[in-house]
């Protein structure tokens, strides 16, 4: 993949990329099942960062203004200009149904497919005390009982997969700016996709895996590592999903997300956010 960025450079590398997931759309039904992870996976994560490389914030004189990627430090060649409508329309099957479900619905679902719905509310959830002190201690022997049978390590195989498929997306979001909300749109109207990443991060452990996530930092101090990616996508998908939701649909029908939902994502990230920042301070106290 280097070789061949470096040959094609930003513009055309992004041309490839497009052709490539039109190919794999068109074998969505035979090929594509076989080749989606690691390999397809892989390339097109790959060829994403090569051009995020190129990928500016700020306009200055070395910048040119791209209708994908947006502020890029490479020219546009004018040739271009006229394949990109085309290019746009083959780079928006990857967050298709098509493809989303064969590369991380198909694969969501088959880990959790044995956990139940009412499974978060057991072990990641803090509101569930009663006044009987008996009752709550039989509960909590049930709730871990539970947790171990549907638990997933961070960094098991499957894992893994996930952790690297949802970094596929999260490159794809921090790459091709300009597409940005079309992304997280595609991602979010994907039938139960987003509650079953949910469960899945549910099932790493006690409060979404907390301890393992503040386990990965200390390791990987920058996020990059793809089970960080997975979170962060995670996070800007629920971000966006929670502000297209009307008041009827988030109260009342609570489908699929239940208001005990938010309030356990929200105890997630209140104590992770609260751990990672005390951590930065350790460390910087360290170091002075």
């Amino acid at each position: 993949m280097r070789i061949v960025f470096n040959t094609l450079e930003g513009n055309y590398a992004l041309c490839l990329l497009a052709n490539l997931i039109q190919l794999a759309y068109v074998h969505k039904d035979d090929v594509l099942k076989d080749v989606a992870f690691p390999t397809f996976t892989f390339v097109v994560t790959r060829l994403l960062e090569s051009c995020q490389h190129y990928v500016v914030t700020k306009q200055s004189n070395l910048t040119h203004w791209h209708p994908v990627l947006g502020w890029f430090a490479q020219s546009l060649d004018s040739s271009l200009h006229e394949a990109m409508p085309y290019i746009k329309s083959q780079l928006y099957i990857l967050w298709s149904t098509p493809l989303v479900s064969v590369l991380l619905d198909q694969t969501l679902a088959e880990l959790v497919e044995n956990i139940p719905d009412n499974y978060i509310d057991g072990p990641s959830s803090s509101t569930s005390a009663t006044s009987n002190i008996l009752r709550r201690a039989l509960d909590h022997r049930v709730n871990r009982a539970n947790a171990a049978k549907y638990h997933h390590k961070l960094g098991s195989p499957e894992c893994t997969k996930v952790a690297l498929i949802c970094s596929l997306y999260q490159t794809s979001l921090e790459t091709l700016t300009q597409l940005r909300l079309d992304i997280l749109t595609g991602l979010c109207y994907q039938d139960r996709i987003l509650y079953n990443l949910w469960l899945f991060l549910s099932s790493l452990g006690p409060n979404c895996g907390l301890k393992a996530f503040l386990d990965l930092l200390t390791v990987n101090t920058k996020c990059s590592a793809p089970e960080f990616q997975m979170l962060i996508l995670f996070c800007d998908c629920m971000t966006h999903y929670v502000t297209i939701l009307d008041d009827l649909e988030m109260y009342e029908q609570q489908k699929p997300f239940r208001l005990t939902d938010y309030v356990n994502m929200s105890t997630f990230l209140n104590h992770f956010l609260y751990k990672v920042s005390w951590q930065l301070i350790w460390i910087s106290h360290i170091i002075d």
